[in-house]
């Protein structure tokens, strides 16, 4: 009886014992996946750290330098500044602002002077009430109340060139939302006329003119925001324009410049592509038209992918759903960490960006 009783508390024990380290396991094993994040976290902050501070050094030095160098420049007395380049009267403050009416959003802008009387006037684009409007100046730094034209749908590039050489500048509207362009030309009081659109591809974004074949016309460039290519309209004599020629760049082209950029004599087109994180250069081949895109990159968002594909893809051995999505756990602190830093997006990248982009 003794015996038996003494077997029964033997095997209570045994029990009791091979509960309590599964408890205290489960508690290790939280502990280290704890202390694992929080050394993720200290990596990745020591990383910033040791990036951002001898950066900011580095800038803040020629900063000062730049300004040093600019105030040796300039001897300083009560009322006058005088520089090497000549005096200035001491201003304490500007005028006051003067305001004038535009349409609803305007968004697209150019100076020109449009009327041929020697100032530069003001000519507007506004998406929201799809309009131009024309502020001319009044020679004393004033402007006349706006005269609108309508345009088409999202009028978001505008350009001021005299496309049909007879002395007058015209001006070219890009519509994102019409996917076209349209030439008002100048009738010569700086009064304007509709005359033909020209067919692009997917939201034309901005609107650039420039001769890309030297033929002493001007021509139409446009990104194609939405097709992921540049179209360019070749100009005639008579102002009007050739169907659209489009040339692949990256994502989201959302502007173009349009340079001779290895002076060759030709204007080559240079598009930055912002879903694509980098810049495409299309070199002209004397002709007015354009080579396949050279890519240079311009932000480093590449790295935290390219993390995530060595780890899912090749490292990994997709044994679960787990395993695939989030490597399981078992991804190095230092990959972890530096994809973390790779992968913040500043608030300057994103205030920088239009908001209208994601309309």
């Amino acid at each position: 009886m003794d015996q038996s009783e003494s077997m029964e508390a033997n095997t209570t024990t045994d029990e009791t014992s091979n509960s309590l380290p599964k408890t205290t396991e489960i508690g290790v094993i939280g502990e280290k996946k704890f202390t694992r994040v929080k050394f993720i976290v200290i990596v990745t902050v020591l990383i910033l750290l040791l990036v951002g501070i001898p950066v900011s050094i580095v800038l803040t030095k020629k900063s000062d330098t730049k300004a040093t160098k600019m105030m040796a420049k300039t001897v300083t007395t009560p009322n006058v500044e005088t520089s090497t380049t000549g005096s200035y009267q001491c201003r304490p403050a500007y005028m006051a602002q003067t305001t004038y009416v535009t349409g609803t959003g305007p968004f697209g802008l150019a100076v020109a002077d449009v009327n041929n009387d020697s100032k530069p006037d003001i000519i507007v684009a506004n998406i929201g009430s799809d309009t131009i409007s024309v502020f001319l100046n009044i020679d004393n730094g004033t402007f006349t109340a706006q005269t609108t034209y309508s345009t088409g749908t999202w009028p978001v590039g505008v350009a001021v060139l005299d496309v049909n050489n007879d002395s007058q500048p015209d001006i070219i509207v890009s519509h994102r939302y019409a996917h076209n362009v349209r030439i008002l030309l100048n009738i010569g009081n700086g009064t304007f006329i509709t005359q033909t659109t020209y067919s692009t591809d997917l939201e034309p974004y901005s609107v650039v003119i420039n001769d890309v074949n030297n033929d002493n016309k001007f021509d139409i460039i446009v990104p194609n925001s939405e097709s992921q290519n540049v179209g360019v309209l070749l100009g005639s004599e008579n102002g009007t324009f050739a169907a659209q020629i489009t040339y692949s760049t990256g994502l989201t082209p959302f502007d173009v410049a349009v340079v001779d950029v290895n002076n060759d004599g030709n204007p080559d087109i240079i598009a930055p592509n912002y879903g694509s994180n980098y810049v495409s250069v299309l070199f002209n081949t004397g002709n007015g038209t354009f080579t396949s895109k050279k890519i240079y990159v311009t932000d480093s968002g590449h790295f935290s992918s390219g993390i995530g594909i060595y780890q899912g893809s090749i490292k990994s051995k997709h044994t679960s759903t787990k395993e695939f999505l989030v490597a399981d756990g078992r991804m190095k602190i230092l990959p972890t960490a530096m994809s973390l830093m790779a992968s913040i997006t500043s608030a300057a990248s994103l205030l920088g960006v239009p908001v209208e982009i994601y309309y």
